[in-house]
């Protein structure tokens, strides 16, 4: 995509629209931001398709980025989480862990050569308009930011 962990919510905007991704800028805060397809179209990342991507910032810098697909059906969802859970374990070692978010129903997680870590989960939640959605994810997150002073205090 573009983006490296420790980029300015700026710079993401920016690497992302030249993969045809924009903010959704009615959800959109400084510790927060949602991308989905300019033309409302899925796109590719890591072999696999996804509708949306969202990118949580520590300190202004860039600390997550988390690839979802929202399904109506859980079943759908358990199944794409079994395909991503499949691909992502080709790569990295993962381990089942139990999230503290009681809305996980399953979840792995490992980590890479520069202990970022990869978590994999299957999940439900409730949108905006109070539907029950399942989703499918993907997530990259690095803690190198947490300690830093925050200079907006």
């Amino acid at each position: 995509m573009g983006a490296m962990f420790g980029d300015s919510i700026g710079t993401v905007i920016r690497k992302f629209s030249e993969n045809d991704l924009v903010p959704d800028i009615s959800y959109m805060t400084r510790s927060w931001v949602s991308f989905g397809h300019k033309k409302l179209e899925f796109f590719s990342f890591g072999d696999m398709s996804w509708e949306y991507v969202n990118t949580s910032y520590v300190n202004g810098k860039l600390g997550a980025i988390r690839f979802y697909t929202p399904f109506k059906s859980k079943e759908a969802a358990k199944k794409r989480y079994e395909e991503i859970k499949s691909a992502v374990q080709k790569k990295y070692k993962l381990e089942l862990y139990e999230p503290s978010d009681t809305l996980v129903y399953e979840a792995y997680k490992g980590y890479d050569k520069q202990g970022s870590e990869v978590r994999v989960t299957y999940s439900k939640y409730e949108s905006i308009g109070n539907e029950i959605w399942y989703s499918a994810a993907l997530t990259y997150a690095t803690n190198k930011f947490d300690n830093e002073a925050n200079e907006e205090l």
